[in-house]
């Protein structure tokens, strides 16, 4: 059902190449992408930091299917297992330095990957109406070739409200914001998730 009209990445464009030589969860960010500090709590998240997309007020989704899609290649430079995870917020609230467990929408698992290069994807089928003011819908995840099922997502959100009237358009909130994490079992200065131009957005 992708097509070629998509809500992409508010923050810098891709492509996104980004280092990880800790084994703590970590956003993937786009305002410092080649490399994360030693310390997780280096990455305050923000509009600007965290790789998001962003559905704006008044979109074309209402109680619409819409797809949340990302891929790119993941290596690791060491025994390792590789967790992804897909996290939505509601509106005006920013992805705080800790991902919120309210707002899982799915998780990969701990994936074995060893000293290896694997492309991934994630892929959800989503929908939201403001009238129930609901985010509900399914998730799926390839990591190093390996399926993990489509299940219903962790987290039904609440709260959405996507009256132009409540949330006028040119306001800095959006309805929904999306943002993915990864962590690694095992540090190693060259493990890497690189995402490409058009490898993160909502398709509808």
């Amino acid at each position: 059902m992708a097509s070629n009209q998509n809500y992409g990445p508010v923050a810098p464009a891709l492509p996104v190449a980004q280092g990880a030589t800790v084994t703590t969860e970590q956003y993937i960010n786009a305002a410092n992408p080649q490399a994360l500090a030693s310390s997780p709590t280096s990455l305050q998240p923000s509009s600007t930091s965290v790789l998001e997309v962003d559905i704006p007020v008044n979109s074309a989704l209402e109680q619409k299917r819409f797809q949340l899609l990302a891929s790119g290649e993941i290596t690791t430079g060491a025994s390792s297992t590789v967790t992804l995870k897909a996290y939505a917020s509601v509106g005006a609230t920013v992805f705080p330095s800790t991902p919120p467990s309210g707002g899982l929408l799915g998780s990969s698992g701990a994936v074995t990957q060893n000293s290896a290069k694997s492309p991934f994807w994630i892929s959800a089928d989503l929908i939201f109406d403001s009238i129930s003011g609901t985010l509900t819908g399914t998730i799926g995840f390839l990591v190093n070739n390996t399926l993990v099922a489509t299940a219903a997502i962790s987290n039904v959100l609440t709260g959405i409200n996507n009256n132009p009237a409540s949330n006028p358009i040119g306001t800095p909130n959006p309805v929904l914001r999306f943002a993915l994490t990864v962590q690694f079992s095992a540090g190693n200065a060259t493990n890497q998730i690189n995402i490409p131009e058009g490898g993160f957005a909502a398709n509808f």
